[in-house]
């Protein structure tokens, strides 16, 4: 993390990752990054992660949800709640910082999608945003 001085107001904003897809910035030897004033972004960019990656593909056997897996499953069955709480159990441990949060799952069989919305919250700075994401076959 590095801090940016704003001469005339003197206060610091805290860089806090960088942003997808890696830019290049024009006036500085680094990436473009996600600062506390978007915060925002970069929670909702940590729950597609999330949702996204399949568990073993990256830096922690045990991260993910592979929401893309599910897609050929039939929804009849309570496969939508098992999701759904394994949604939750991965928000829970890899972002423990969201002070609140709630899952909602939906599938559509015909189409073979699924649509995740989650609302969260974190206590500082104060934020309330929801997160909506729609993963169908036709994606593949």
């Amino acid at each position: 993390m590095s801090y940016n001085k704003d001469f005339f107001s003197i206060r610091l904003i805290k860089e806090i990752t960088v942003k997808i897809p890696l830019e290049m910035e024009s006036d500085s030897p680094g990436y473009k990054m996600i600062t506390e004033e978007n915060i925002k972004e970069a929670i909702d960019y940590d729950l597609k992660s999330i949702l996204l990656t399949h568990q073993g593909e990256r830096f922690d056997a045990l991260f993910g949800v592979g929401l893309r897996a599910y897609l050929f499953e039939n929804y009849r069955t309570p496969r939508v709640a098992v999701i759904k709480r394994t949604i939750q159990e991965q928000i829970t441990k890899y972002m423990p910082w969201l002070t609140s949060f709630d899952v909602l799952v939906k599938a559509q069989g015909e189409e073979n999608s699924l649509f995740v919305s989650i609302k969260y919250k974190i206590n500082n700075p104060q934020i309330i945003g929801n997160f909506n994401m729609s993963v169908s076959v036709s994606d593949l």
